[in-house]
């Protein structure tokens, strides 16, 4: 199995990730929005001042992002959706890509926040390895799920 590789998104990225994204990123897409998985990645990419996609073997296993808040913000909002198995064996890789890119935005934002469903269990514990600080779980979105509101801080 080939290493990871994190590029710029090109077309078709956007529906390769839809067709197989795991369904804690569907449902936490789903319970935030209301939208289809589809339409929440095209927003998130449509937002975002960075996108990039994670590569394995020619198949695009992750889309993230950071968006932010506002024009002239201190905050911005990190993202990401992952296909199945992600990050599967390149979990310590992807760790160190990861903490490398929060790094980089937190340069350019103090703050990065975003929300997390409290049922994802594995972005809970890919958000803990990176260090996020997390607030108790809320209801939140169109259902009133619970999610988690997260941060880094610079």
């Amino acid at each position: 199995m080939a290493e990871p590789i994190i590029r710029n998104l090109i077309e078709g990225d956007v529906e390769a990730l839809a067709a197989c994204m795991r369904w804690q990123d569907e449902l936490e897409t789903r319970s935030a929005t209301g939208m289809e998985r589809r339409d929440v990645l095209r927003q998130s990419v449509a937002a975002s001042s960075d996108v990039y996609a994670v590569e394995v073997d020619g198949a695009v296993v992750a889309i993230f992002g950071v968006a932010p808040c506002a024009l002239l913000s201190a905050t911005a909002s990190p993202w990401l959706l992952a296909g199945k198995g992600f990050p599967g064996a390149h979990a310590k890789t992807l760790l160190r890509e990861s903490q490398y890119f929060v790094a980089q935005w937190l340069e350019r934002f103090p703050i990065l926040e975003n929300y997390v469903d409290a049922r994802n269990t594995p972005s809970l514990r890919y958000l803990k390895s990176l260090g996020a600080v997390f607030d108790p779980p809320a209801p939140y979105g169109p259902y009133g799920t619970h999610f988690i509101r997260f941060e880094f801080r610079r």
